[in-house]
């Protein structure tokens, strides 16, 4: 499941925030979540500079993210 925001500044930055969510395909499990922010700008005509901020917390009752 993702559920997500996208949007700019005057200046030309763009910014995107998301919240991701997983789940075990066959038993419907929780399998953790991720968020994310993003943004993008021109430095120029030609090229254009982005940082991503990615934090994927663990959770205990998530099968799938422990270690084995």
């Amino acid at each position: 499941m993702y559920l997500g925001y996208r949007n700019a500044f005057a200046g030309g930055t763009k910014y995107t925030s998301y919240y991701t969510r997983y789940y075990q395909a066959k038993d419907g499990d929780d399998a953790g979540s991720a968020f994310s922010l993003e943004f993008g700008g021109p430095l120029s005509d030609q090229f254009t500079a982005t940082n991503d901020f990615y934090h994927a917390p663990t959770f205990e009752e998530a099968s799938s993210l422990e270690s084995a």
